[in-house]
């Protein structure tokens, strides 16, 4: 895909896009950072959507220019099931640790528990999303909704 596409489509300049990318899309790492470099050069922030199961070292993810890190929501679920304590939890704290370095955000996706919501607050992950925070709205309930939150703040 051309890096002009995502906003030709949406009509937005890129500079208003955020693009995530799955990390499984590339089967190495020199086409993922090329191509990341290439989109980023076009304007756009991207997002890396993925639990690092790409074959990228971290050097080169350092090297790649994201704004942010999406955590899956089956990853999530691995965080409360081992505990406070297990793998996931270093993985998810080294990742943070990580993207801070490169100024990047982590954000966690599939925030469907109050559980889900304490056990990211605790480790300090601060940019969620899912059910547990907002209900899915239907395509033509988005605008309303986010004027009746517009006008109580």
């Amino acid at each position: 895909m051309p890096a002009a596409e995502p906003a030709e489509a949406s009509n937005l300049p890129p500079a208003q896009l955020l693009l995530e990318i799955e990390e499984s899309a590339f089967k190495d790492s020199r086409s993922y950072v090329k191509a990341l470099s290439a989109l980023h050069g076009a304007g756009y922030a991207l997002c890396l959507d993925g639990d690092g199961s790409a074959d990228i070292s971290l050097l080169e993810f350092a090297s790649a220019p994201v704004a942010s890190y999406r955590l899956s929501r089956h990853f999530l679920h691995l965080l409360l099931e081992e505990g406070m304590h297990g793998p996931a939890r270093r993985f998810l704290m080294a990742s943070m640790g990580a993207a801070q370095s490169i100024g990047a955000n982590i954000i966690a996706s599939g925030v469907d528990t109050p559980e889900v919501v304490t056990a990211l607050q605790l480790v300090g992950v601060v940019l969620m999303q899912g059910e547990a925070l907002a209900p899915v709205l239907e395509p033509d309930q988005g605008p309303a909704t986010w004027a009746a939150v517009i006008k109580t703040r």
